[in-house]
């Protein structure tokens, strides 16, 4: 207050953190900060146990704006170019992304990732007329993976 400074009814909560030995039922369970949502998830840890945890990843929205992002890019501005023209183009915002947020969760920015792979699918089903269908696409781009795991930066992540 003497800041000038007031918390958003809306935004402000107090939020149970549902995990480990904590297990009431609460109706906050969960809250979204800086693109991640924090909130319980089964998981296996560093030493083999599984359990539910309070830990943070991804958030949906966050998740929803990367991939109107990749396909934002100019794919059919790409039908005329290669391969390396992608890489060169893509490579920055991939690692960049993957960089913050495989922080926490990066399994879950892997998955959201996937969705470059298969745009990277419906690009090569369109300049390359021998890869008919959508699927003999998709082993297209797994062969090249499986060749140049580090051709993007969300391939050599193990």
């Amino acid at each position: 207050t003497q800041c000038g400074l007031q918390l958003h009814p809306d935004k402000t909560k107090i939020v149970y953190c549902k995990g480990g030995h904590r297990t009431g039922d609460y109706e906050h369970i969960s809250f979204d900060f800086l693109g991640y949502t924090f909130r319980s998830r089964w998981i296996k840890t560093r030493q083999g146990k599984q359990g539910l945890y309070f830990i943070a990843a991804v958030s949906q929205k966050s998740a929803k704006r990367i991939r109107k992002e990749i396909n934002s890019w100019p794919w059919r501005y790409w039908y005329q170019k290669e391969l390396t023209d992608i890489r060169s183009y893509c490579s920055n915002r991939l690692q960049g992304w993957l960089n913050y947020y495989s922080l926490f969760g990066s399994s879950i920015i892997r998955n959201v990732l996937f969705h470059f792979d298969k745009r990277l699918s419906r690009w090569g089903k369109s300049k390359y007329k021998q890869l008919k269908t959508l699927m003999q696409a998709a082993r297209w781009v797994n062969r090249i993976r499986r060749k140049k795991p580090h051709g993007f930066p969300h391939w050599h992540v193990a």
